[in-house]
C-alpha cells in the first residue's frame, strides 16, 4: 500500500539560502582591473589547451566538411566565441563561491563549457527542424488549396495570403518560402509577367499536383 504524500516546509530561512548567492553577485560586480584598467585575461592552463586544440581541430573540420545545413553551419560559427565566454564565466562563477580570483581556465571548466554547447546545439537542432519542417507541411497545405480550386491558376503570392488565414501562409514572407519551396520540387512554374506598373511574377501548378488528388 503506497503512503500517503505530504509537503514538508523547509527549514532553513530563505534568507540564509540567498546570503551565499548575494555574495558571489556582489564579489562578481567588483571584479578588478589591471593597473592600466584592463580586463584581467585569463588563459587555459597547458592541459586545459590540449583539450581545446583537439576540440578545435574537430570543430573547424566539421564546419569544412559541407553536410551541415546552411542555418545549423552558420550557428555553429559563433560556438568558438561562445566556448570562451562561457569558460571565462564559469570559472569565475567557481571561485567566487570563496571570493576568489581564477588565474587560469581550467580543463574542469573546459569540459563543462563543452557540456553546455551539447545542450545548447541538441536545442538548435529541435528549433531548426520545427521551422524545417513547417515548410514542406504548409507547401502540402497550398498544394491542397489549388487542387481544390480555393487558389485560381495564376496566382500571386499576394492571392494566396490575403484574406485568407491559412496554416503556414498567412503573410507574403511565408508563402514566398512555400512557393520557392514548391518550385525547387517542380510542383510549381513561375513566370514574369508584364503589366501596367512593375512586373509580377504568377504561377502555375505542375498538371502532376492534380494527379496526386486522383
Amino acid at each position: 500500500m503506497l503512503s500517503d504524500w505530504e509537503l514538508v516546509y523547509g527549514k532553513i530561512p530563505i534568507e540564509v539560502l540567498e546570503a551565499p548567492v548575494h555574495g558571489i553577485f556582489q564579489w562578481l560586480n567588483q571584479l578588478q582591473f589591471d593597473e592600466e584598467g584592463q580586463p584581467i585575461l585569463l588563459s587555459f592552463t597547458e592541459e586545459a589547451q590540449a583539450h581545446f586544440d583537439i576540440w578545435q581541430q574537430q570543430y573547424e573540420r566539421r564546419l569544412r566538411k559541407g553536410d551541415l545545413p546552411p542555418h545549423m553551419e552558420s550557428h555553429l560559427a559563433k560556438y568558438k566565441k561562445l566556448l570562451a565566454a562561457l569558460c571565462i564565466g564559469l570559472e569565475h562563477l567557481h571561485y567566487a563561491v570563496d571570493q576568489q580570483y581564477p588565474k587560469a581556465i581550467s580543463k574542469q571548466r573546459l569540459e563543462d563549457t563543452l557540456l553546455w554547447l551539447d545542450y545548447f546545439e541538441s536545442h538548435a537542432k529541435r528549433v531548426y527542424g520545427s521551422s524545417a519542417n513547417a515548410i514542406p507541411e504548409a507547401a502540402q497545405n497550398l498544394i491542397q488549396r489549388i487542387q481544390k480550386g480555393e487558389i485560381k491558376e495564376p496566382f500571386s503570392i499576394r492571392d494566396v495570403y490575403y484574406k485568407h488565414h491559412w496554416s503556414g501562409l498567412s503573410t507574403a514572407e511565408e508563402v514566398q518560402e512555400v512557393v520557392e519551396y514548391l518550385e525547387e520540387k517542380q510542383y510549381l512554374i513561375g513566370k514574369s509577367i508584364k503589366t501596367a506598373g512593375r512586373p509580377m511574377i504568377k504561377y502555375w501548378a505542375h498538371p502532376q499536383i492534380f494527379d496526386l488528388s486522383a
